[in-house]
């Protein structure tokens, strides 16, 4: 066989070797943790690390604080969805989702008058959410997902003290990661577990992607 080694190479393809992307740093003031989240949505790059939320203009490379949610509240996840908005997710125990709607200085995202969401997932036609305690909804196509009166199908995803560590959608259905274990939708509409008789650990599921 054969080897070879190069730096600033890209491997990802098959049998193809080539110039690697250019890698470019961005600082993050104030920013003590590990990011948890990075999503694209209105032209930016939204970064979730922490109590922040940070903007990335792609043109210039530079980072503009978006949003701080205070001491004691973590930006657990952000996404794309739908018609370009950028949705956000903290671990508040209320209130907890938030919309990104103007680019500013700061930029403006609006808060949920009523919606618990501590994770997002997108899948075909719909959008589903899991509150910290697991409780799991979907939201169909075209409906705001700020307004708790549009989820439904309600579902108990595991037990109601550990916080879903991940949740990837595809196609129809979704997938929960516990402390406890992988979690779907049963036949019958319940919470059931896909992967039994795991050890209970807080990095089960993390980077979870379909």
């Amino acid at each position: 066989g054969t080897s070879e080694y190069g730096q600033n190479t890209d491997t990802s393809r098959p049998f193809g070797l080539g110039p690697s992307a250019a890698i470019t740093t961005v600082a993050l003031a104030d920013v003590t943790v590990a990011p948890s989240s990075i999503f694209e949505t209105l032209g930016y790059i939204f970064v979730c690390a922490g109590r922040y939320v940070y903007r990335i203009d792609p043109a210039t490379n530079t980072a503009t604080l978006s949003k701080d949610f205070g001491a004691g509240v973590v930006a657990v996840m952000g996404m794309r969805w739908e018609t370009d908005i950028g949705l956000v997710c903290t671990d508040a125990a209320t209130l907890s989702l938030w919309k990104v709607t103007v680019i500013g200085s700061p930029d403006t995202l609006t808060q949920t008058a009523d919606v618990v969401a501590y994770r997002l997932a997108a899948g075909i036609n719909r959008l589903y959410k899991i509150s910290k305690t697991g409780v799991l909804k979907q939201i169909a196509t075209a409906l705001d997902p700020m307004v708790e009166a549009n989820w439904a199908d309600e579902v108990q995803v595991g037990d109601t003290i550990s916080a879903p560590t991940g949740m990837v959608a595809y196609e129809r259905t979704v997938f929960v990661a516990k402390q406890e274990g992988i979690f779907g939708v049963g036949e019958e509409g319940f919470g059931v577990p896909f992967v039994r008789r795991v050890d209970r650990n807080t990095n089960t599921g993390k980077g979870m992607v379909v």
